[in-house]
């Protein structure tokens, strides 16, 4: 089963120690349609870096630039 890009999102956020794998797979899968996505998102943090540091969390900016980098090597070629 294929997952949908807010699911992508989703498992993205929350920091639970692992890598999230199945989605990162599923983000690279679906490079079209997630990479504005994505880039919405750092645009996010771009506007409300404050807002983005009070979450107790940091792997959803981590992976989101990992993938947005991913994203746009394999575009290119």
């Amino acid at each position: 089963m294929t997952m949908t890009i807010p699911e992508i999102l989703k498992e993205l956020e929350p920091y639970t120690g692992k890598s999230p794998m199945k989605a990162m797979r599923a983000a690279v899968a679906q490079r079209r349609a997630m990479t504005p996505e994505l880039l919405r998102v750092l645009e996010s943090i771009a506007d409300a870096p404050a807002e983005w540091a009070k979450r107790d969390i940091v792997l959803p900016q981590l992976s989101i630039f990992l993938l947005t980098t991913v994203l746009r090597t394999l575009s290119a070629t």
